[in-house]
């Protein structure tokens, strides 16, 4: 038994056109060969990778991947090896733990961004079921073509769904996935903040993202160890850690050093929005008042003798500032009101 490579109706359910955004169906075209259609758009299915590739509409930087990698890719993997021997690093096991950081069950919908030669693929449809699906996104097609001949030889009964296209036009519909994996591709990706939010888009609330690449552990910034490492790939002196990118949404974010401590791994959790706050919980102390009022609630400035006083008054009532303030203007406002015609 080899992996489940072809394209069904039921993949495309939670998938939409990047264009338009609307719906995708799997159709037959006009010489019988299979398309993924929404709206205008068609996009070809050939060798059951699905190109959603606009070569038209490609960036500067996205050009120079897919230039880079259709030049690397008869190494590539030899490179990948080389990489974890020279940190001393076991590969299976790092990618294991890794992977281990999307916390999935058996009928996870997951994509792996910026796949490669499917590496971590693999070990992603280790911890899948029948009932679950593993999308495979990358930009090159070369890099798309190797990673199906490793896929066919997994023997995992796991659907796994090839498709080239942009990590920052997934797709896929709002919400719809459990989880997002990308490691090694984040540098070559552009806006790192685009990016992220995109990946947080297109997974539910609950759900998990795990993303690491090239970057060198703040404390070991300038170190003759950082300084080997750039010798060997330049990129280890221009990148930056974008943990600062992170939507807003993000939950529960962990952040780690592996390989040697020359690449970063980050993992949050997919929130509804920013974290929760009680707004109205009271404040102790003179100053008193709540979130709410402090933010929203804020007044013009006043003369600060008279901010003197007002707190003199409120010390003496035994009130905090805030309540004393809202008493005052109050009764100054109700008797305000009461001598209107």
């Amino acid at each position: 038994m080899t992996t489940q490579l072809s394209w069904r109706p039921e993949d495309v359910g939670c998938m939409i056109c990047p264009s338009s955004g609307q719906k995708l169906k799997l159709v037959r075209g006009p010489r019988d060969e299979p398309l993924l259609a929404g709206g205008l758009r068609e996009y070809l299915i050939e060798e059951d990778l699905a190109l959603f590739l606009d070569y038209r509409d490609t960036t500067r930087t996205q050009e120079d991947a897919i230039n880079s990698y259709a030049r690397i890719i008869s190494y590539y993997d030899q490179a990948i090896e080389w990489l974890f021997a020279s940190t001393l690093t076991n590969e299976t096991e790092l990618r294991k733990t890794m992977i281990g950081e999307l916390r999935l069950s058996t009928d996870a919908k997951v994509i792996d961004v910026g796949a490669g030669t499917a590496r971590d693929s693999v070990e992603i449809l280790d911890q899948l079921g029948p009932t679950g699906i593993l999308y495979v996104q990358d930009i090159s097609r070369e890099m798309l073509r190797t990673a199906r001949t490793r896929l066919a030889r997994s023997d995992s009964q796991v659907p796994c769904r090839l498709i080239q296209g942009s990590a920052e036009r997934l797709p896929f519909d709002d919400g719809t996935l459990d989880a997002v994996y990308s490691f090694g591709g984040l540098n070559e990706f552009g806006d790192y903040s685009a990016v992220l939010r995109e990946f947080a888009r297109v997974v539910r609330v609950g759900g998990r993202v795990v993303v690491g690449d090239e970057g060198v552990a703040p404390w070991l910034v300038g170190t003759e160890h950082h300084r080997i490492l750039a010798a060997n790939n330049p990129i280890f002196f221009s990148n930056s850690l974008p943990i600062g990118h992170l939507p807003p949404n993000a939950y529960d974010v962990s952040l780690r050093w592996v390989l040697g401590n020359a690449f970063y791994l980050f993992s949050f959790t997919v929130g509804s929005s920013t974290p929760p706050l009680d707004l109205d919980l009271e404040h102790f102390g003179r100053r008193g008042g709540t979130l709410r009022s402090r933010y929203f609630g804020a007044l013009d400035g006043v003369d600060p003798l008279v901010r003197l006083r007002a707190e003199q008054a409120a010390v003496r009532e035994g009130v905090s500032m805030r309540n004393w303030l809202e008493a005052t203007l109050l009764a100054k406002i109700s008797a305000s009101e009461s001598t209107e015609p």
